[in-house]
């Protein structure tokens, strides 16, 4: 455990143990909620009778790192049989049972069901998987879970962790709002303020709300452009 002289350091890349707690059950409903869409859609996705047929995705994306468990059998028993194992990972995960096994089989099934299917993934399933790599190194089920209520003898737990894998899962969050001002550089985010306007009329992503918020005035899209532009540039600090 790093111990800095800097008290702003300390609370900058350090970690409240049950606000870990509270991240571990948050993952844990995403990759659920998740699941549950995939098994909804797994003929369409998963099946080899699907739009992504193996022979076909690995001449897509096929390379020397490109690898999934689903690559064992064509078979839609073995892709179902995987998503069952996932589930089961998920609920360990969000009880915290096993966690740091659970965690680990959680990643490695994460990394086998999106290279499966990987034209329908976004951003937000790339980021999953870099939060459960993290996870990984932390201490996330110290509190409010199985395994802590299971301890014979608790010892006397700390509530603030810090050490590099803390470090670099504060980072990685901020990475998400630096990274992604640093790629908004067109004129539709710097000088004309249409982005948020475009944006909004995406219908394959629009929602009641979106329908709702074009018929704003473009002036006031325009202002809340900007509002995002620089929030993102402040928020990392």
């Amino acid at each position: 455990m790093i111990k800095a002289k800097w008290p702003l350091f300390n609370r900058m890349f350090g970690c409240d143990l049950r606000s870990l707690a509270a991240f571990r059950v948050g993952i844990a409903v995403i990759i659920l909620v998740d699941l549950l869409n995939r098994f909804s859609n797994f003929h369409a996705f998963h099946s080899e009778f699907g739009v992504f047929p193996q022979n076909a995705l690995r001449e897509l994306w096929g390379g020397p790192w490109f690898w999934s468990l689903n690559f064992v059998s064509i078979g839609d028993w073995w892709a179902i049989l995987l998503l069952f194992l996932n589930v089961i990972a998920a609920l360990a995960l969000l009880l915290g049972w096993k966690t740091r096994y659970a965690t680990l089989v959680c990643w490695i099934l994460q990394i086998s069901l999106q290279a499966r299917a990987p034209l329908i993934l976004q951003s937000g399933d790339v980021l999953l998987r870099l939060l459960l790599f993290w996870a990984l190194f932390l201490p996330w089920g110290s509190y409010y879970s199985i395994d802590a209520a299971l301890e014979k003898k608790p010892p006397q737990k700390p509530k603030f962790i810090l050490n590099w894998a803390t470090a670099g899962l504060t980072l990685q969050v901020l990475y998400v709002y630096l990274f992604g001002v640093l790629l908004k550089n067109g004129a539709q985010w710097t000088t004309e303020g249409s982005a948020v306007y475009y944006a909004l009329h995406i219908d394959q992503f629009a929602t009641p709300l979106a329908l709702w918020m074009r018929t704003l005035p473009f002036e006031f899209l325009r202002l809340l452009n900007f509002f995002v532009y620089y929030f993102e540039w402040l928020a990392p600090l």
